[in-house]
């Protein structure tokens, strides 16, 4: 029996930092009864200026090689810190991004997984009240174009059904974290996602 591997890259939002360690990967485990592997570790960026950077963790705890799908948050850590958000590059040569800003550092992973594994390649992005956050989605968005990658946008709820306020509210535990409500939130889209993308084996 065909089990998939879901491969989960991030930070606080991924962890479930608001939940006891508890979010929407779980959800999916249990909804899907797939594998999820969850490499998250609060206040971390994706730009790679740390030890425990985006970057650096996958590299150090590379995924296994039957993984079905990668998944990589879009961190709001890059922005909170004052982290450069960077520019896209026209060419694909890892030496010209500069991996100290943050769409440099996902650049970078993202050749990093295209030159190691074939699976599919997908950003989403987080709650933030951060208006900094936005130019980093529009930059997601140019990284989508450039290399084909998926963005499930949870920023601007792009592709989603309309949330009243009162309801997306009911989400959060503040202004970027999930609850438990949110979490499962988030679990269904990502099921939706996957049942569009052809992953989903449920």
């Amino acid at each position: 029996m065909y089990i998939p591997v879901y491969y989960f890259l991030g930070s606080s939002v991924t962890r479930g930092s608001a939940t006891d360690g508890v979010s929407f990967v779980e959800v999916l485990s249990e909804r899907l009864g797939c594998c999820c592997i969850k490499n998250a570790v609060d206040g971390t960026t994706l730009a790679d200026i740390e030890e425990r950077s985006y970057p650096r963790r996958l590299r150090s705890l590379p995924p296994p090689e039957e993984t079905s799908h990668f998944f990589i948050q879009l961190s709001t850590n890059d922005v909170a810190r004052g982290v450069p958000i960077g520019v896209v590059h026209m060419g694909m040569d890892r030496a010209n991004i500069d991996r100290s800003t943050a769409l440099g550092g996902a650049e970078d992973i993202i050749l990093f997984l295209r030159s190691h594994y074939r699976a599919p390649i997908t950003f989403f992005t987080s709650w933030c009240d951060n208006v900094a956050y936005a130019k980093l989605v529009e930059g997601i968005y140019e990284l989508r174009k450039k290399y084909s990658i998926g963005v499930l946008d949870f920023y601007r709820f792009q592709n989603m059904p309309a949330i009243a306020p009162s309801e997306f509210a009911s989400y959060k535990a503040d202004g970027t974290h999930p609850n438990a409500n949110g979490y499962r939130y988030m679990a269904e889209r990502f099921i939706q996602y996957l049942k569009q993308t052809g992953k989903s084996q449920k």
